[in-house]
């Protein structure tokens, strides 16, 4: 056994306790000649350049899905066998990959988010989700309709707008069979089949089906109450927050007459839907409805890779 003499862990053979130093010295001697990335491993390295190259050389023998490493492939597999062998700690709730558990924890049970903006100190459950609010810092858009000139920061924001240049409607109710071409669209008009109207106004009882018809109710009806928000969020000192901060407090009370600054009416809705969704970061609760569904694996297994990179500090 070799030990390490920073943290006294015990290690098989040298080698593994030469890759264990690097959590210490945060060394990265393996890096992409395509990218910036570098990693600590090789074997991280030569799975990151599938990325690059497009090689997927681990093929199902149930479907003709390919995958770049091996363990993508395990848990593809689990689609066709059912198998979640994940099982939260805290609740009976299991998953196909561990990442959805770890996620799931996040969110349900612990609320950490261990990912900050160095900028604006916002905080994230995913890296993936840090990397996408970045961009609304810098103004990146690297995701381009091939229709038209519009471009967007993040790809499931172009695969949205690109339905309306093919007609392209996926989401399909099961009750009338009118197809959306946006999930939470469909999730609305479910609410006209259930009678369900969970967004409640803040100023009056009113109750609605979604949360733009809220956002156009206190637009029209309490637009007294919202400006006396923003002059309020305006004129709050900068010091004495006690234990909350400056911006949390701001936050809490302009966050309505933020979401009122994206216009609304009735015969832009899809449009505006759209514009909404992109001038917002990912939505977590949409994410994860799409995240959790094990017919989306795929994206699954893609965060399931990020979020390996993310943990190889600890491999050995």
């Amino acid at each position: 056994m070799h030990t390490c003499g920073i943290c006294k862990k015990e290690l098989s053979d040298k080698y593994k306790l030469q890759y264990h130093m690097r959590i210490h010295t945060g060394e990265k001697p393996y890096a992409c000649d395509t990218c910036d990335k570098i990693f600590k491993h090789q074997s991280t390295l030569i799975s990151h350049k599938r990325t690059h190259t497009g090689e997927k050389p681990y093929a199902c023998d149930l479907c003709d899905k390919k995958f770049a490493q091996k363990t993508n492939l395990t848990s593809h597999k689990r689609v066709h066998t059912g198998e979640k062998p994940f099982k939260c700690d805290m609740c009976d709730k299991t998953f196909l990959v561990s990442s959805n558990m770890t996620i799931h924890k996040r969110i349900h049970h612990t609320g950490e988010k261990p990912f900050q903006c160095d900028v604006c100190d916002k905080a994230f459950y995913l890296s993936s989700h840090l990397r996408t609010h970045y961009r609304i810092h810098q103004g990146e858009k690297p995701y381009s309709c091939d229709f038209c000139d519009k471009k967007f920061t993040t790809s499931g924001n172009l695969n949205t707008h690109r339905r309306y240049h093919t007609g392209e409607k996926p989401f399909q109710c099961e009750v009338c069979e009118k197809a959306f071409a946006i999930s939470s669209h469909l999730t609305i008009h479910k609410r006209t089949h259930t009678g369900e109207r969970p967004f409640q106004c803040d100023f009056c009882e009113k109750t609605y089906s979604d949360n733009n018809s809220l956002l156009r109710h206190k637009k029209i009806k309490h637009k007294d109450e919202l400006d006396s928000l923003q002059k309020s969020a305006s004129s709050l000192p900068t010091t004495s927050f006690g234990e909350f901060g400056e911006a949390d407090i701001k936050q809490e009370a302009i966050s309505v007459a933020d979401f009122l600054s994206v216009e609304m009416e009735p015969e832009n809705f899809e449009e505006n839907r759209i514009k909404q969704e992109i001038k917002e970061e990912i939505c977590e609760s949409d994410f994860l409805s799409i995240k959790m569904e094990a017919e989306n694996v795929e994206e699954s297994i893609k965060q399931e890779t990020e979020y390996k990179e993310e943990i190889e500090d600890h491999k050995f």
